[in-house]
């Protein structure tokens, strides 16, 4: 079964929430900034769907998070949020291929 449409913001409503996987669909629209409010989630995987846009500057509250993966998804833009790329916690981020998407240099 292949899910179609944008992300909810009511997503962000689910404050227990830990793992968001939901790739290899066809998932269009904009990351909802409201997926900053899933103060559990530890894996964020929406790779290879049809998201547009940049990355969320609101992720970067999310204490817990330990992989991100967006990759394959060709209208992703800009630039992840330093404090969220260089964050101690975060162990996989993997977001450039099959985007326009770049990482900051951390310090």
């Amino acid at each position: 079964m292949e899910l179609s449409g944008p992300l909810v913001p009511q997503l962000g409503n689910l404050p227990n929430l830990q793992y968001l996987e939901v790739y290899n669909n066809t998932i269009n629209g904009t990351i909802p900034s409201a997926l900053g409010n899933l103060i559990q989630l530890v894996s964020l995987d929406l790779y290879d769907n049809h998201l547009t846009g940049d990355i969320p500057p609101e992720l970067r509250k999310l204490k817990n998070f330990r992989f991100l993966r967006l990759y394959d998804n060709a209208g992703l833009s800009g630039i992840v949020p330093e404090d969220l790329a260089c964050s101690q916690n975060l162990k996989v981020v993997e977001v450039t291929e099959g985007t326009s998407v770049t990482l900051p240099t951390c310090p």
